[in-house]
């Protein structure tokens, strides 16, 4: 159904399992996605740029959504499973969901005013390079206990303008490892006062009303250019910042008036 842009709704038939590549890309007109239960995986593109779309209704047997596969939906109002109609967030993923791939949910949410909010599941192993990328109106991430997973490339919560502070202390507390330069909060303009369990290089890059930092970093290198063109920032205190802080790693602060690294840093 790839471009079928009068196309408006759609009854996915019972049994499916799968949503090929770019099945329903640039449907623009589609108004709702209502997947069956037996669906397990998302392909690359399968709804991108469905801009119409305002409700995904995901299979709860999802183990995997693919790169771009919900990118540029931006008027998405609400993600669910048929086992969480009543959840209290706007995104609840599946939860047998182990991978979101790269730019999976780009641009989603961009239209609710109040702010968008989204649990990610225990069992979520992996997410990718922009994932979450310019999804301006997300407020607020949780995650469920128990789940680690990797981020796999950059800009993953980037431009995400809402983005509250307790987030960054939720998301962090569950990276297992990052990818180097990973701008991870890059552009996060709605964050203030933080508290981490991470530093990577470029990590709140033109985070401009970050004030505060604190936490602890459980990585080797704290990385580089951690905190670039933050015009606000006053204070970085930190219970370890791994064995190396690197070049550059808070370059630029010229508002910094306390900086504080407890524990063991050797260079």
């Amino acid at each position: 159904f790839y471009g079928c842009q009068a196309l408006k709704d759609f009854t996915f038939p019972y049994g499916l399992r799968q949503i090929g590549e770019s099945a329903f890309y640039n449907c623009q007109n589609l108004t709702k996605v209502l997947l069956p239960m037996e669906i397990d995986c998302i392909n690359t593109q399968s709804f991108y740029n469905c801009q119409g779309v305002k409700e995904i209704r995901l299979s709860p047997k999802i183990v995997s959504i693919a790169n771009s596969a919900f990118r540029y939906n931006y008027y998405v109002q609400r993600i669910y499973t048929q086992n969480t109609t009543d959840s209290e967030y706007t995104a609840t993923l599946p939860q047998a969901l182990t991978s979101i791939g790269d730019n999976a949910f780009e641009g989603c949410f961009s239209h609710i005013s109040e702010g968008a909010t989204m649990l990610l599941p225990q069992k979520l192993q992996s997410i990718g390079t922009y994932a979450f990328y310019h999804c301006v109106n997300l407020k607020h991430v949780d995650v469920e206990d128990g789940a680690m997973f990797d981020i796999k490339g950059r800009y993953t919560f980037a431009y995400c303008e809402m983005l509250d502070d307790e987030s960054v202390l939720n998301i962090t507390s569950h990276i297992k490892s990052i990818t180097s330069s990973a701008y991870l909060f890059n552009n996060c303009i709605g964050l203030k006062n933080v508290n981490t369990q991470i530093l990577s290089s470029y990590m709140f890059t033109s985070c401009a009303n970050l004030e505060s930092i604190a936490g602890t970093n459980i990585l080797t290198d704290s990385g580089s250019y951690i905190i670039t063109s933050c015009s606000k920032i006053k204070s970085i205190v930190l219970e370890s910042a791994g064995i190396n802080i690197s070049d550059n790693a808070f370059s630029g602060c010229v508002t910094l008036e306390v900086f504080k690294v407890s524990g063991t840093t050797s260079s």
